[in-house]
């Protein structure tokens, strides 16, 4: 096993949690092909870089012939993520792209249903993502902006839900959470429209910061029904009384979202066991950055 990471501060506290476990992983400061030949049993690799670096820690593990899992988005750009996905094309191995909410056990209930015909013919898709929790403004400036940082994960999630491929995409973009998103040219409150290939229309909405806490949910309507999930469906308890009604607040989306992150390295694991994809995969990640481009 070994770590790469330039920030020494990170490496150690990871190092730590790892040697706790019974590890004792070799360290870098920078990924290159050396590794791989030092370290000839190592059979995957895991990034969780800035979008930025994914590239070069993409093409030097392909070209090495390791299985990569990479959080979202794939790369930086859509000609970035083509260079990617012909990469591991080539080298014949597994990419994982880290759109861990479709490993959430009720968007994948919505998923299903909606595969197995039981609204019929998709006409409307919803897909709602709010935080609940204020980042420091140094992340925001740094994160790639609204699109390519947060709304990425709802466009997956469009095209996941439905099962249907995006034919255009129309978006209105403000500033109403903090001002301070004006000064690196950046939004902090969205719509995106979609329009998919079999006609149906559909709508992101995201909120850099909700005062009641996080806010996510999906709906797709059909010619049969409709299905959906939300709002934050792991606190659903209900205290009424003569003075109103009051639910738990979830700040952030870690409760929520927690078992995905787990569930999701758990399928690539077992992508790298038998050598085929089992979860988003670098054409996901392609498709993905043409609408966040869009």
């Amino acid at each position: 096993m070994a770590v790469v990471d330039p920030v020494p501060a990170a490496m150690d506290a990871l190092v730590g949690k790892l040697r706790g476990l019974g590890s004792a992983p070799a360290c870098y400061t920078e990924m290159s092909a050396e590794i791989f030949t030092k370290h000839a049993g190592v059979s995957a690799v895991v990034i969780t870089t800035t979008s930025s670096a994914h590239l070069a820690a993409i093409l030097v593990s392909a070209a090495a012939g390791k299985h990569i899992f990479v959080e979202k988005p794939v790369c930086a750009t859509v000609s970035e993520a083509q260079a990617c996905l012909a990469a591991v094309e080539a080298a014949k191995v597994v990419l994982q792209v880290g759109f861990m909410r479709r490993y959430d056990n009720d968007f994948a209930e919505v998923q299903r249903v909606v595969a197995s015909g039981g609204v019929g013919e998709v006409q409307m898709v919803r897909v709602r993502s709010f935080d609940g929790f204020k980042q420091p403004t140094e992340y925001y400036r740094s994160s790639g902006g609204l699109y390519l940082d947060m709304a990425c994960h709802d466009l997956d999630m469009a095209r996941f839900i439905s099962g249907l491929e995006v034919e255009s995409v129309a978006v209105n973009g403000s500033v109403t959470v903090d001002p301070a998103f004006k000064d690196f040219g950046d939004i902090d409150t969205s719509t995106i429209s979609l329009k998919f290939a079999n006609g149906a229309l559909g709508v992101v909405e995201n909120l850099r910061f909700a005062p009641y806490g996080h806010d996510t949910q999906v709906e797709v309507v059909g010619s049969l029904g409709s299905v959906a999930s939300g709002p934050n469906p792991q606190r659903t308890v209900r205290h009424s009384t003569a003075s109103g009604v009051a639910m738990g607040r979830i700040a952030e989306h870690m409760p929520r979202f927690d078992p995905c992150f787990l569930a999701e390295m758990e399928s690539f694991i077992a992508a790298v066991r038998s050598g085929e994809a089992k979860g988003p995969t670098a054409a996901d990640g392609v498709a993905n950055l043409v609408l966040v481009e869009a």
